[in-house]
């Protein structure tokens, strides 16, 4: 007859057992899912840091760093600033009413169109795309101003 297992104990600060199964999921206890305004945002953010690193790595190539500008407004508003966001409406106490999804949609709107706007204007089209450029930069202010809206609030209210 085999001997008895072991019985399973907790590992301090895991929710891993010790003794489980390697291969079998670790267990959760009360673990809730990401927000989903979190996942759009965070999502979003990946999608233009992705996108800086292919624009960057081209650039490189390239030797012609004439577009440095527009895919810094790329990384700096798509991938940084959003990522920020998405993890402040992650935590569990944060704010996800109608002020943090007009935040997500004015603020990735203006990322994702200043970018190939700033290009354009960059690229010698100064004439033509110049006067719509507030278009992107407004979006991205009024994002911002929702944004520290919901962190003061949040933070009057001792949410976070």
């Amino acid at each position: 007859m085999p001997p008895a297992a072991a019985p399973l104990r907790p590992i301090p600060g895991n929710d891993c057992l010790a003794g489980a199964d390697a291969d079998a999921a670790p267990k959760t206890r009360g673990e809730q899912p990401m927000p989903r305004i979190s996942v759009i945002f965070l999502t979003i953010a990946a999608l233009c840091g992705l996108s800086g690193m292919v624009w960057g790595a081209y650039m490189g190539a390239s030797g012609d760093h004439t577009m440095m500008p527009a895919h810094a407004h790329l990384n700096l508003l798509g991938w940084a600033s959003l990522a920020i966001m998405g993890l402040f409406y992650a935590q569990p106490a944060a704010p996800r009413g109608r002020l943090a999804w007009a935040n997500l949609w004015l603020s990735s709107a203006g990322a994702i169109l200043m970018a190939p706007m700033l290009a354009w204007l960059l690229g010698g089209h100064e004439r033509q795309m110049g006067p719509w450029m507030m278009i992107p930069e407004a979006l991205v202010f009024l994002g911002l101003v929702c944004f520290l809206i919901d962190v003061l609030l949040s933070g009057r209210r001792g949410r976070l």
